[in-house]
């Protein structure tokens, strides 16, 4: 059964809202006064229909409209403007009722950050594989590892 709480909507939005801004501050800058939307693309839909939601978790998906201007992902800055995407999923029952709220009068709630760090890498420049670039020697030991015996 979907949650049908706005206030409690509206408090996970914000949370997460904060939480990606200010997760990545020192690397990342605002791309303007709307860098931060709550939408699978950039669209006129309202924040509350593109929150999934159910009994126990509640999906957000996010876009963070940025500039690269500290070090991210070990990258000095680039000063690319880009779209930072991903989704927070906020688990509801990981407590009970029981739980008092905190010092903010909110339920403590676990959040879970997903970041598309691989398509942040593209957008500022860094070319990336599937998997890890390895040493020569490591990729002899490697071929000689899916050699049949």
């Amino acid at each position: 059964m979907p949650i049908d709480d706005s206030e409690l909507i509206e408090t996970v939005m914000k949370n997460v809202r904060r939480d990606v801004i200010s997760g990545f501050d020192d690397a990342l800058s605002a791309d303007g006064d709307d860098a931060f939307s709550i939408a699978l693309e950039p669209t006129t839909l309202e924040e509350n229909l593109v929150v999934a939601t159910s009994d126990a978790v509640i999906v957000v998906p996010w876009i963070y409209r940025c500039v690269h201007t500290g070090v991210f992902l070990d990258v000095p800055p680039t000063f690319v403007h880009f779209e930072l995407r991903g989704a927070t999923v906020v688990n509801l029952r990981l407590f009970d009722d029981g739980i008092k709220p905190n010092e903010d009068g909110e339920r403590p709630y676990l959040y879970h950050r997903f970041v598309d760090f691989l398509c942040a890498l593209h957008h500022i420049g860094v070319s990336t594989s599937v998997r890890p670039a390895l040493e020569p020697k490591d990729f002899l030991n490697w071929q000689e590892a899916q050699r049949p015996r």
